[in-house]
């Protein structure tokens, strides 16, 4: 199962737990899955392709996190 699917079955899991926290992180990924893929105009992201669009939301988020620490 690739990484998009399994986002896909998470985000329904989501949304049937009432998880918001996990609902708005997958909804980003997922976005961001969409995203990828039409700039490249793919049909599906190879694993690699994936794992750094994964990689570069995790580095997003943890450089605003900083930023938020830094001035709070």
């Amino acid at each position: 199962m690739s990484l998009t699917e399994r986002i896909s079955k998470e985000l329904v899991a989501a949304m049937k737990s009432g998880d918001k926290v996990a609902l708005e992180a997958i909804r980003a990924a997922k976005t961001a899955f969409l995203l990828a893929k039409s700039e490249k105009g793919q049909q599906e992201l190879t694993a690699d392709e994936e794992f750094k669009v994964i990689q570069k939301l995790v580095k997003q988020r943890r450089e605003s996190a900083q930023i938020y620490a830094e001035n709070d």
